[in-house]
């Protein structure tokens, strides 16, 4: 009976089936700046929260709806842009997989969050002008085939 019991969402086999978590796009505005850190292995992660509002029609007038908020948190390359990028008021359509989180409080009582960890964060052009100022790449730790080439190099396939 244990080869039907579920498991968490981490990619786990279940059933024959891999598993992976919802992908989810949203677009809404961000509460606050979105914040940088780094963990202790050198590794940027930025976050924001994002606020979520629906809105319809009226009659003549729009209104808005309930609001929702999550976190969004992005990592390596796409957090420093996020955290350069990303101030409080700003709208944007994040793309990433939804989690949910839990904890308990000190004081024992159970919590839970949903957040979003991003693949891709766009602002939205609809509402405000932007420009392009593309991320360099100036990594060489051996990943790249190209990086130490001299442009003669035959592809690594």
């Amino acid at each position: 009976m244990d080869q039907f019991k579920p498991s968490a969402c981490t990619g786990a086999q279940k059933w024959g089936h891999e598993m992976s978590l919802p992908t989810v796009s949203l677009t809404g505005n961000a509460v606050a700046d979105a914040s940088l850190r780094f963990t202790s292995s050198g590794i940027a992660v930025a976050s924001v929260r994002v606020a979520c509002s629906s809105r319809k029609k009226v009659g003549d007038q729009w209104e808005d709806g309930d609001t929702t908020f999550l976190d969004v948190s992005a990592w390596r390359q796409l957090a420093e842009n996020m955290a350069e990028s990303v101030t409080k008021g700003t709208t944007i359509t994040v793309t990433g997989e939804l989690k949910q989180r839990s904890w308990e409080t000190p004081e024992g009582e159970k919590r839970s969050a949903y957040e979003v960890s991003a693949r891709s964060v766009a602002l939205d052009l609809s509402r405000a002008t932007g420009s392009v100022n593309s991320a360099s790449r100036n990594q060489t730790d051996g990943r790249d085939p190209w990086a130490k080439g001299d442009g003669h190099d035959e592809p690594p396939f």
